[in-house]
């Protein structure tokens, strides 16, 4: 991390001299410590393709929701389960297409012509970094991986005022002022126009889906990483830094949501569980900072110059096991309306990937009833200090989200005061943004 790198080099040069002088036998460094909060392992995903489905929303209705851009997995539709998208590969780079098979996804981006049309943003030079977090850092509570087919959404794609800023911002590169809305850029087409979505990292351990997608999961204490009552189990807090590089924003950009403040994020969760494990338990509960995480074969290198190396063969290839999930279904019958109608939304079928991965979609076969969405083989997964079982939870709450300060804000009918993802978060998007790398 920048703080680190500023005394890399002198403690290297003293600990050289040392050793040459024979007063000392320091062993190379093996990891990277997180720091404050950035406890972490970081994905990088590419935009794949773009549709009005909502497999979590409007589950088994193709072309009902508003206009989304699928990252990640790369046959996400109306009709996706947990099962088809463990069958399916990602757009995520660094060797890891076939280790993470979940879905994220955001409204997409359409451009007001001069006309007033709309035109969707089909560019492939979008991008998303997924950050894996352990609320509260290094000395918050160890987390368990996410059970297969868990979903969740960030954020409130009918916001009609500025949602908290430690839940959505929007900024221009990564840096300068953070803005409830899209901002205007300078330098044009150098520019890139930047936003920030962060989910709640507290399960309830009953339900991997909720009538109102939210209330099985809320947010975290930001200073402890601690959970509120009813929300037993910490997994790992998700953020996604989703970048749109070449574009300047302003007015002449908007959201298929409708409204400036409608920014949100869905994620439905698809891990190879031997992957996600040796990622929870050697990067998260060992509080180190795993950014940059590349696969190669059955090893996983991370952190600064890839000096974290995980063996996949020392992780379990099991997953927990979770109860049986009443199946919710769609929250409304009235669908959205589309942010743009006619010719815009003839190119959003419009894939920004090679045809290869159209095959890929065409192979795949997806239950069409929304009642097999979480259908999968679970195998419990025997209890550790490092990835403790699933406890019972006995009662449910609303999802809170955080906001500016401490705060009591409910969804679906209730709340759980919670202190503001605090400065920490702050100083977290500040460092890591910026870092575009393949490897």
């Amino acid at each position: 991390m920048p703080c680190l790198k500023r005394f890399t080099k002198p403690l290297a040069m003293a600990a050289t001299a040392l050793m040459m002088l024979g007063l000392a036998a320091v062993p190379a460094a093996q990891a990277s410590p997180g720091d404050g909060n950035n406890v972490f392992w970081q994905m990088l995903c590419t935009v794949d393709h773009f549709g009005a489905n909502d497999p979590i929303v409007f589950p088994g209705q193709p072309g009902v929701s508003h206009m989304h851009s699928f990252y990640g997995n790369i046959t996400t539709n109306a009709n996706t389960t947990g099962a088809s998208l463990m069958a399916n590969p990602s757009s995520c780079g660094r060797g890891m297409q076939n280790s993470d098979h979940s879905g994220y996804w955001i409204p997409s981006l359409y451009k007001v012509n001069a006309d007033g049309s709309h035109t969707l943003v089909t560019s492939s030079d979008q991008e998303m970094f997924i950050y894996y977090r352990r609320a509260g850092g290094p000395t918050g509570p160890k987390v368990t991986p996410f059970p297969p087919g868990l979903d969740m959404v960030a954020g409130n794609s009918r916001a009609t005022s500025a949602q908290s800023s430690a839940l959505i911002d929007w900024d221009c590169g990564g840096g300068g002022a953070m803005t409830p809305t899209i901002p205007q850029c300078a330098n044009g087409t150098t520019a890139t126009l930047h936003a920030d979505v962060v989910f709640p990292s507290c399960w309830n351990g009953t339900q991997l889906d909720a009538p109102d997608h939210m209330s099985n999961m809320a947010y975290a204490n930001s200073a402890t990483g601690a959970c509120p009552a009813g929300y037993p189990v910490s997994l790992p807090q998700i953020n996604f830094s989703v970048y749109y590089y070449g574009i300047a924003g302003g007015p002449q950009y908007v959201l298929s949501s409708h409204g400036p403040y409608t920014m949100h994020g869905d994620f439905f969760a698809a891990w190879d569980p031997q992957v996600q494990n040796a990622l929870v338990g050697g990067c998260l509960n060992a509080g180190l900072d795993c950014i940059d995480v590349n696969r190669y074969g059955n090893t996983l290198q991370a952190g600064e110059n890839s000096q974290i190396n995980l063996n996949l063969a020392d992780y379990p290839s099991t997953q927990q096991a979770v109860p049986p999930q009443p199946k919710p279904g769609p929250t409304g019958t009235t669908a959205p309306t589309p942010a743009a109608s006619g010719s815009a939304h003839a190119t959003a079928t419009k894939s920004a990937k090679p045809s290869a991965h159209a095959s890929h979609a065409k192979k795949s076969a997806k239950p069409s009833a929304h009642a097999t969405r979480h259908a999968l083989s679970l195998t419990p997964v025997t209890s550790s200090a490092a990835e403790p079982a699933v406890p019972a939870a006995t009662t449910t709450h609303p999802l809170t989200l955080p906001d500016k300060g401490m705060l009591g804000l409910g969804l679906a009918g209730g709340a759980v005061a919670i202190p503001l993802l605090g400065f920490g978060g702050f100083l977290l998007r500040r460092r890591l943004r910026g870092r575009r790398r393949w490897d």
